[in-house]
Parts: structure tokens; C-alpha cells; sequence
């Protein structure tokens, strides 16, 4: 879903569905997704710093300088 940018083929969708799940996991993911755009997004604005714990975890793009708000 986020490969395609939402563009998701419909044998895709079908392949899905075929696992047992309804349209109301398709409509879920889509959910989620956007949920965690919403997230990143604000966090990125609102330059809010990692939790502790997680500091050990950042991660930078390899060949990239990081960019820590820390």
C-alpha cells in the first residue's frame, strides 16, 4: 500500500481478502497508515525529542548527517 502509493492492483486487494480478512481491514490499513503519517509529520514539526530508552535505536539514512533534535 505505501509502495504504491495507494495504487494498490486489484488482484492485490483480492490476495488480501483471500487470507480470511474483510473490507474492514482493508479500510484498517489504510487507518493505520494514515495515523502514522500523521504521527511522523507533527513529531517532525514539532521537533519532539526521542524517548530515552529509544536513543540507542535512532536511526540516520547511511551516508546522510543525521539530523538529531535530541
Amino acid at each position: 500500500m505505501i509502495q504504491a502509493r495507494g495504487w494498490v492492483q486489484d488482484a492485490e486487494i483480492q490476495e488480501f481478502l483471500a487470507f480470511g480478512y474483510g473490507q474492514q481491514q482493508v479500510l484498517e490499513v489504510i487507518l493505520g497508515i494514515a495515523i502514522k503519517v500523521m504521527h511522523n509529520y507533527t513529531n517532525h514539526i514539532a521537533k519532539t525529542p526521542l524517548d530515552k530508552p529509544f536513543q540507542p535505536c535512532i536511526w540516520s539514512k547511511p551516508g546522510i548527517e543525521s539530523i538529531n533534535r535530541i
